[in-house]
């Protein structure tokens, strides 16, 4: 994490996020699979879904380079969101892996090469400037999201929101304003928590995809494999 400081920061310009692997596909030519991984402008992987040579191929048909990745975040330690890791350590054999819990950072350290930083990171943690950590979330299955900062807001990354999309939402909100949230939010029910939010894209498990784009229709946008939300997206969407 080269570079880290305290904070989500404030002047970030030009924050992209790039999904890399979803359950569905936004353009053609890449792969669909069941997990989730994006990437946080150039250098920050969230996730790598569960196969790494689909991983791969999508970061190929997408203009990604493993090399140039700094850091990869995992949310936590189920097999489609850390199976594709080797997509990227067996290119970039020094890059920094950040988890929630000393217990995952064990499991990760054993597969990975003795190169590889891995780090816990139970409390909140600046990974770049405008990219942070929530910090682990939950006791059952501990998770941390992904808080990256636009020029409008910072939108929440979520892996699957086993401790739910509000824990983290509330873990989010302590390091930044948050305008929007992407990623997988598992059986999350409570729909009226995503009133007020600017940008809204259910990934991978999300079970109530359909209900969310109903219920807010002019704040959600489809995810898919491919799909970049740049600062016109959120910045559009966070004045509504």
């Amino acid at each position: 994490m080269r570079g880290a400081t305290e904070g989500v920061g404030e002047g970030v310009t030009r924050m992209k996020i790039t999904v890399l692997y979803d359950n569905e596909r936004a353009r053609t030519g890449v792969h669909t699979g069941w997990g989730f991984s994006a990437l946080v402008g150039d250098d920050v992987l969230f996730d790598t879904g569960d196969d790494a040579a689909a991983l791969g191929e999508n970061m190929a048909a997408l203009d990604v380079t493993p090399t140039d990745i700094d850091t990869v975040v995992l949310s936590h330690g189920h097999d489609d969101h850390v199976g594709g890791l080797p997509a990227v350590v067996e290119q970039n054999p020094e890059v920094d892996v950040v988890v929630p819990t000393e217990s995952l950072a064990t499991t990760v350290s054993q597969s990975v090469p003795e190169t590889v930083d891995v780090i816990a990171a139970g409390e909140s943690t600046q990974v770049r400037e405008g990219v942070v950590t929530t910090g682990a979330v939950g006791e059952e299955i501990s998770e941390q999201g992904l808080v990256c900062r636009f020029q409008r807001g910072a939108v929440l990354l979520t892996g699957c929101a086993h401790p739910g999309l509000g824990s983290l939402l509330d873990a989010a909100r302590d390091t930044a304003a948050v305008v929007g949230v992407m990623g997988g939010f598992h059986d999350f029910a409570k729909l009226e928590a995503l009133r007020g939010l600017g940008f809204v894209s259910p990934c991978h498990c999300t079970q109530k995809k359909q209900e969310i784009t109903e219920r807010f229709p002019d704040t959600t946008v489809r995810c898919g494999t491919g799909l970049v939300v740049g600062e016109d997206d959120v910045g559009a969407r966070a004045e509504n």
